[in-house]
């Protein structure tokens, strides 16, 4: 729908077809999921023109100078000073332990390999190989 009409409409009966829109995006989505292809683009359409309801909607409040919605912003977590970090120094020995133990794992399982290689003295290729016991057994 162009959005010359849409801005003609009442603000209740743009609410309500936001509302509608978003019913039938959600069946569409459905359908789209069990393989018909030809949806894709009148879902996209729908969205289109949900996207311009709201911007009009948006619009009207802006004008009205009704304030917009803050934005609900997380409570700051405050330090409490206790007895917890004395609990909390009493369990970091063993958390060290915990944590150096997999580092030295993980540092094992790098150097094996490369000990590995350093040990391995350079293979011949096979061709070589049956040169030199060739020459060995003339």
């Amino acid at each position: 729908m162009k959005a010359d009409k849409l801005r003609e409409l009442d603000t209740n009966e743009l609410t309500k077809q936001s509302t509608d829109i978003l019913d039938q995006a959600f069946r569409l989505r459905f359908q789209l999921n069990m393989g018909q292809p030809d949806v894709l683009k009148k879902l996209r359409v729908i969205q289109k023109d949900r996207a311009r309801i709201l911007t009009i909607l948006r619009q009207r409040e802006m004008a009205e100078g009704t304030p917009a919605a803050e934005p609900v912003k997380a409570p700051k977590k405050l330090k409490k000073a206790s007895a917890k970090p004395a609990a909390k120094t009493a369990l970091k020995p063993a958390a060290q332990k915990a944590a150096k133990a997999p580092a030295k794992v993980a540092a094992k399982a790098k150097s094996k390999p490369a000990a590995k290689k350093a040990a391995k003295a350079p293979a011949k290729p096979k061709a070589k190989a049956k040169a030199a016991k060739a020459k060995k057994g003339k």
